[in-house]
């Protein structure tokens, strides 16, 4: 009986932890080295690769951290394709890092020199020029004043939209302490043996 319980026991918290929920919203932060203009915006698919205005979101500017915040819905898992729009002006854009959060925990990082090399990008747009510089793990932008934007790969935009975080990991923290609370309350460590 006791290894009968035992093991719907466990088949309990397995279902618990593997059981799809909704995901976590995500937040995309691109650091830089100085903020440069105001008007950043993701433009996003998750039906084909086609972008249109209503499928466009605002960035958000911490000009004290010089952070660039994107905030996505969870109603937006899936992503097909993301395009990256610059601000309108003839500037020099320095990315420092990029990272993808969701339910509170960074899940991808990104080198701004790999994210932003040319295999990465499936279209550049009134861009001058991107330089990776590889040895300071940083990309450099040169924006003119007409329509500067990027177009993600595929496999870029995958990696980005499984940053969407499911909480396998804090449902599998939970049932770890509720499994060491209830051994520790089994075992008799606080009575005095004397």
């Amino acid at each position: 009986m006791k290894k009968i319980k035992k093991l719907l026991f466990f088949f309990i918290i397995l279902a618990f932890i593997i059981i799809p929920l909704p995901a976590g919203d995500m937040t995309i932060r691109l650091q830089l080295t100085e903020m440069v203009g105001n008007d950043y915006a993701l433009h996003y698919s998750n039906t084909d690769s086609f972008f249109t205005p209503s499928k466009s979101i605002a960035g958000e500017i911490d000009y004290e951290k010089n952070q660039v915040i994107f905030h996505l819905d969870n109603s937006l898992e899936g992503l097909t394709a993301l395009r990256l729009d610059f601000p309108h002006t003839d500037t020099l854009i320095s990315v420092e890092k990029i990272t993808v959060s969701s339910a509170g925990i960074i899940q991808k990082q990104f080198n701004p020199s790999l994210f932003f090399a040319p295999g990465n990008l499936i279209e550049t747009h009134d861009l001058e020029a991107i330089s990776q510089a590889t040895a300071q793990d940083k990309a450099y932008l040169a924006t003119s004043d007409w329509d500067p934007y990027v177009v993600l790969s595929e496999k870029l935009v995958k990696q980005i939209d499984s940053g969407f975080s499911h909480f396998h990991l804090s449902r599998l923290a939970i049932c770890l302490f509720i499994a060491a609370c209830t051994y520790f309350t089994k075992k008799d460590y606080f009575t005095n043996k004397e």
